[in-house]
């Protein structure tokens, strides 16, 4: 997964990984990449995410999801 920062919030709206205690706030122009499953290919669950509310101004992002496997 790719989460592209296209616009970053003033204050809040990190991505948080609450299950790896881990809270990313890139800034504009800035991304976040992360393998969202184990090497035996199963959800890794420190991958769990979620934005923080946003307290000021506007934060607007772009997801790419890439795949391993065909989808069928």
């Amino acid at each position: 997964t790719l989460v592209i920062c296209l616009q970053a919030a003033e204050v809040g709206g990190a991505t948080c990984f609450p299950k790896a205690n881990l809270s990313l706030s890139p800034p504009q122009g800035g991304a976040v990449f992360f393998n969202n499953t184990t090497v035996l290919g199963d959800p890794d669950p420190l991958t769990l995410h979620a934005g923080a509310p946003v307290e000021a101004g506007v934060k607007i992002v772009a997801t790419c999801w890439q795949r391993e496997r065909a989808f069928a």
